[in-house]
Parts: structure tokens; sequence; C-alpha cells
């Protein structure tokens, strides 16, 4: 029973022969696949390292040193080289013969051949080309084209250029000694795969038991593997939510620490001067009725800027809050321009005779509060005469414009003689708080006709210099009113 026992464990072991065939292949494939890799890595060198153009120029020399060149030679070393172009170089650079008749005459600016000129050395370079090679009547390649050139000296000054195409130049590199490298990297492949099915046959069932338990333990770790990135993905969208919000409330803070500081400065001046005045009222000095008047006409100026700093604000929080309401309809130019001279006659308004059938699609309600503001804004801002025109056609280059122009367009323009707006203020000039740095205001001007005129469906086109500024209000134009026959 032991014997046979111990006969049926020995027939469950690999035989030696089995363990001998194993080593065998395994070393036959190890040689081959490292000597692929070896060859592999020489032909993956980079094209100028090999010894191709070395041995090439090496043979151009020793069959064209010592012999009179023509364009025989040329072509026999052309089809032995089983390169594209051979060309004869002069020392001062030009090409005197080859067997691409396009090249003959011409002068490669290449590094190479500055190189060559500077010593005559040996070189070889990759390089775009710059006038069309024709080989036996056909264009090989066209300005512009990659092409390895090889420089080889030869006695009295004189050089051969090698043309490579860099296709063929790698095909010609990429077999080693007559074997396709190709073929090794099978050849290893197939004893490593012999080997492996040998040992597998040895140990298969070991193998398979092992195997399945790396199968499972591979599904364990890829469910678990999408756990976790399903995770990160979670956790990285958390993450830009919160810098997302985190920025949007650094924006708030910094927004409302200006504008706190803003109209801590804005308010407190002409709140001064508005209890300062009171105060000089209420004092039991004698004051005359000249003094009287005067302290009563700041006080009356300052609480009006007091206001209207005010009213700004409510009008910024009133449209970006969506509560102003805008009824758009056809309005003809005069009506507006009877509502400017009843609420704001301080400007000049336009010659109603220039006015004709003028029609606009618009809120005029709006329009005038528009007008109203740009013109105020003009005072603000060191203006001494304001005026209000009516055109269809713009009559100057804007230097700005925000909002969208509508295609047909009609514009209303305020012009002033006001000291202009500084060129590199002028990109911000319509943004909320900004405001030049020798002007008072809250900065809320423009920054508030600018959402007015984007309501009306038009844009802001403005020009400025030391002489004055003209801001445009283009609108979309109405349907006139059919006359009645």
């Amino acid at each position: 029973m032991n014997g046979e026992a111990s006969r049926a464990t020995a027939a469950r072991r690999p035989s030696r022969s089995w363990l001998v065939v194993a080593i065998i292949l395994a070393t036959a494939s190890l040689a081959s696949i490292l000597g692929a890799l070896t060859i592999n890595t020489d032909a993956q060198r980079p094209i100028g390292e090999g010894e191709l153009f070395l041995q090439d120029g090496q043979q151009v020399a020793a069959r064209l040193g010592t012999v009179d060149i023509v364009t025989d030679d040329l072509r026999r070393l052309r089809n032995d080289l089983t390169i594209e172009a051979v060309s004869l170089v002069e020392s001062d650079g030009e090409i005197i013969m080859s067997t691409s008749p396009s090249l003959i005459g011409h002068t490669p600016s290449s590094p190479l051949m500055v190189g060559f000129a500077d010593g005559g050395r040996f070189g070889a370079i990759a390089v775009p080309i710059d006038v069309p090679i024709t080989v036996d009547g056909v264009a090989e390649w066209e300005p512009g084209d990659i092409v390895y050139e090889v420089i080889q000296p030869l006695g009295g000054g004189r050089a051969i250029l090698l043309t490579y195409d860099i296709s063929e130049l790698l095909a010609r590199r990429s077999t080693s000694g007559g074997v396709p490298i190709l073929a090794l990297q099978l050849g290893g492949v197939a004893a490593f795969l012999l080997v492996a099915a040998t040992l597998l046959l040895v140990a298969r069932s070991r193998v398979a038991r092992t195997l399945g338990e790396l199968a499972l333990q591979s599904e364990y770790l890829r469910r678990e593997s999408e756990v976790l990135t399903e995770h990160n993905r979670e956790l990285e969208a958390a993450r830009t939510r919160a810098e997302h919000a985190y920025e949007l409330a650094e924006e708030k803070n910094r927004i409302r620490s200006e504008f706190v500081l803003m109209i801590n400065h804005e308010l407190r001046t002409p709140l001064t001067g508005v209890v300062t005045g009171a105060e000089l009222l209420r004092s039991s000095g004698a004051i005359s009725d000249e003094v009287w008047l005067e302290i009563l006409d700041d006080v009356l100026n300052d609480g009006r800027r007091l206001s209207e700093m005010i009213d700004q604000i409510l009008a910024v929080a009133r449209i970006e809050n969506g509560a102003l309401f805008f009824a758009l309809h056809d309005v003809e130019m005069v009506d507006v321009v009877d509502r400017l001279e009843l609420t704001r006659p301080r400007f000049d308004i336009p010659d109603r005779g220039a006015l004709n059938d003028m029609v606009l699609r618009t809120d005029p309600t709006s329009l005038v509060s528009l007008i109203q503001s740009l013109t105020d804004n003009a005072f603000t801002h060191g203006a001494k005469n304001v005026g209000v025109t009516t055109s269809v056609d713009l009559p100057f280059q804007p230097m700005l414009e925000v909002g969208l122009r509508p295609e047909s367009p009609v514009y209303v323009l305020i012009h002033d003689d006001g000291p202009g707006i500084d060129i590199g203020f002028l990109p911000r000039a319509f943004e909320k708080f900004e405001k030049q740095s020798r002007s008072s205001g809250t900065g809320l001007g423009l920054y508030i006709a600018r959402l007015m005129t984007d309501a009306l469906s038009g844009s802001i086109l403005i020009t400025t210099s030391e002489h004055g500024t003209t801001v445009a209000v283009a609108l979309p134009a109405g349907q006139p009113k059919e006359v009645a026959a």
C-alpha cells in the first residue's frame, strides 16, 4: 500500500523532463526577448544618432573622392544608397549637379550648409525644404516638407548632399541584419507562450485555483474602487461648490465693505453741511438776510444731493430685482422732447423742425428719466452746458459701447463741455461703484444708465476728450404712423 501511494504521489508530480524543457524554453524566450529589445532600442534611437548616415557618408567619400564626378555617378550612387536625391555642392554652397534637376543652381540656406561652409564638416539634420524637389520628373517634395539632409565633404572644397525621405529612412532602420524586428519579437513572444503553456500543463490545478482566488479579489477591489471613485467625485463636486460659494461670499463681502465705506464718505459730506447749516440757523447771533439765504441754499443743495444718492441706491435695487416695469411701444420723438421741456429745462433741446417723423420703440417715462440721469451726471462732473439732440445716424466713432445696439437704431445724444473722462478709467465707467478719483458721488449714475438702457433694448456709445463728452443712447426705431388720406 505504501509503495502504491508513493507511486501515485510521484505520478502527480511534474516529471524532470518537463522541467528541463521548461527551463530551456524559458532561456530561449528570454534570450529572444532581450535580443529583440536590444535591436528595437537601437532602431528607435534618434535618426541622427545611428551609424546609417556615417556609413553612407563613408561610401560616398570612398567612391567619389578621387574621381571626376558626372551625373551618372550621382545616379548610380542614388540607386545604391536607395535614397531620393544626391547633389554635388560647391564650396560656396551652390548645387552644381544633382539627380533632381530642380535643385541645380539652388543654394540651400539650412544650418547644415552653414556649418559646411564654416569648416567643411560632416553633418546631418532634419529641415524643411524651401524649393520643390523633383526626381525623374515627379515632384517628390513641396516647399515646407521635412526631409533629412546629410553633407559629406570631398576634396577641393566640394561636398555631396544626400536627401533622405523620412518614411523610407525609418523603414531602413526598422530591420537589423536583414531580420525584421517584429519577427524577433514574435519569436520571443511565441517561445514565452510555449513556456507558459508548459507550466500551465504542469501546474494547471494550482494555477486555476489561484486564478479563481485572484478573480474574486479583483472583483472585490473593482467594486471598492468604484465606490471610492464615486465618493471622490462627490467630494470633488462638494469642494467645487464650496469654493464657488466662498468666492461669492468673499466678493459680496468686498462689495459690501466698499459700499459701506463709499456711502459713509459720500453721505457724511452733505449731511455735515445740513447739520452745520441747521446749527447756524439756530444760533442766537444776528444773521443778515443775505447770509441766511446763503445758508438755506447750502442746506437745500446738500439735502438734494442726499436725496439723489438715496434715489440712485433705491433705483439700482429696484432694477436689479426686477421691480421696475418697462412698457415698450412706439413713441414719437416730439413727445419725448415735450416731456423733457416740462421736467428739466436747464439743458438745450433739439429744434422741433429737425425731429421730422422720428419714431422709436421705448418706454417714454423711463427714457426721460435716463436722459435726466445722463445730463445730471454731466453737470455733476464739471459741465457748464449740456445739450440733447437726436439723429438716425451716429455722428462720431465711439470709444466705448455697452449693450447690444439695435438693428435700426435711433440715437439720443447728450453733449457736454466738461473736462471729459480719463481714458484709463473709461472701460470701467459703467461698472457699479466705479468713479474717477477726482469726482464725487456714489459711482452709480452711469451704472443705472446702463441698466435702464439694457431694459429699453438699446446700447450706450460714448466718446470723450478734454473738451467734453458725448453720450449716445441707441434705441430701436418704431413704425411711423400712417397719414390719413
